[in-house]
């Protein structure tokens, strides 16, 4: 529920490794629940900045203990106290590469984000802040840009579901 008591359904949840749950709902942002359960954190609101939009599609803690919120405005990561947003305003970038579905965090602690018309996005960790790889429809192999699924199986390989079927990438 909001601060006004509206109730918004919960689209996602996701634990991290303090014990504290993570949800995603439409219409009403982001919360941390701490594992004790009476103190709630509404991290659309937290000082030092916040989400833009309370629509959250997908949450993934990766192992350095970012969260990242998929929303239909762009990739938000939060860090203890600190806010990043990733939004990618550039020429010649489709805007739909700001329409987030799905985040998937693979074993390798690389993130996959699923676009909603511009393929896939990879952003793997480096010394300095992120290298980011985009698989699409023309030059990535995907049977079309829309992507709406990500999983990982036991092999690493990553599944993508699309309006127009399955993908599989590997090495």
């Amino acid at each position: 529920t909001d601060v006004q008591g509206a109730s918004y359904p919960i689209l996602v949840l996701a634990g991290d490794d303090t014990g504290a749950v993570w949800a995603g709902a439409s219409g009403a942002g982001a919360r941390k629940f701490i594992d004790y359960g009476l103190i709630t954190i509404d991290v659309a609101r937290t000082s030092g900045g916040g989400l833009t939009t309370p629509f959250v599609f997908d949450v993934a803690v990766d192992r350095d203990g970012s969260v990242w919120f998929a929303t239909p405005v762009g990739l938000f990561q939060y860090q203890e106290r600190i806010w990043l947003t990733d939004f990618q305003d550039q020429d010649g970038v489709r805007p739909e590469i700001n329409e987030i579905n799905e985040l998937l965090v693979d074993q390798d602690n690389a993130l996959w984000i699923a676009t909603a018309g511009a393929g896939i996005r990879r952003k793997t960790p480096s010394p300095v802040g992120y290298m980011e790889d985009i698989f699409a429809h023309e030059a990535g192999g995907l049977p079309d840009d829309a992507v709406l699924a990500l999983e990982e199986d036991s092999d690493g390989d990553i599944w993508a579901g699309t309006r127009r079927g399955l993908a599989r990438w590997n090495d």
